[in-house]
């Protein structure tokens, strides 16, 4: 019974397409480019957060350390300007 398969499949079979149709390669070809679009945005965004955090992230959160008379000295600034622009003043007017 599969000898008289396979012959009549001989007998009827034409021939054997060797292209690729055209709708196939164009999808291939958009599939690949996504991929590749996709795979450069990922490792570039990966590799600035790197640049970032070796060489851009001790810049920002880098503080000079200040001395307590020195942070006393801000507090007293900081509650004189408020004072001066709240419109209370110390002598009772």
């Amino acid at each position: 019974m599969i000898n008289l398969a396979k012959c009549m499949e001989e007998i009827v079979k034409v021939g054997i397409i060797d292209a690729i149709p055209a709708g196939c390669l164009i999808s291939d070809i958009v599939t690949y480019v996504s991929l590749i679009v996709i795979v450069s945005v990922v490792l570039v965004r990966f590799f600035l957060a790197v640049l970032f955090g070796w060489v851009l992230s001790w810049r920002l959160g880098s503080f000079r350390e200040e001395s307590a008379e020195e942070i006393a000295q801000r507090k007293k600034d900081i509650e004189r300007w408020s004072n001066e622009n709240n419109h209370f003043h110390a002598n009772g007017r």
